[in-house]
């Protein structure tokens, strides 16, 4: 992650953390470009609620399926899911300067991690149909 992408998920992720407990502490997970945080035990009912209160949708393993393409796409690996994690989004999100939320269980009765990122516009271009690549194919574009 650049310090430009750094500097836009601390910007985007500020109202989000905002809302949640102030006690959550955050640190960069460079391994999915986001900000993590350990949610304990005993907050878990309580930043659930804020994150459904934030977002106005959440999907889990079952629902993801029903998720449209530039959410499934923008959401990358954290569209994944095992049983008992949630993908917290916007509906119908297209605009660039999306900020979503993976809920990840650690295991029953352990804590759970959040990690907040940019929605992945990478990701979320629309594949170009067979037709139009053999076409650009055909033609040396």
């Amino acid at each position: 992650m650049n310090e430009s992408q750094l500097n836009q998920l601390n910007h985007l992720s500020t109202a989000v953390k905002a809302k949640l407990p102030e006690s959550l502490i955050w640190q960069m997970d460079n391994r999915f470009d986001a900000l993590i945080a350990e949610i304990p035990k005993p907050k878990l009912v309580q930043v659930k609620n804020d994150l459904s209160d934030l977002f106005e949708h959440s999907w889990d393993k079952k629902t993801i399926r029903q998720a449209p393409s530039n959410i499934k796409r923008g959401a990358g690996t954290f569209s994944q899911m095992e049983s008992g994690q949630l993908l917290f989004t916007h509906k119908g999100v297209s605009e660039q300067n999306c900020i979503m939320a993976a809920w990840w269980p650690w295991g029953p009765n352990a804590p759970v991690s959040l990690r907040l990122f940019v929605m992945d516009m990478q990701n979320n271009a629309v594949p170009e149909s067979w037709f139009g690549r053999a076409k650009q194919f055909l033609l040396g574009g």
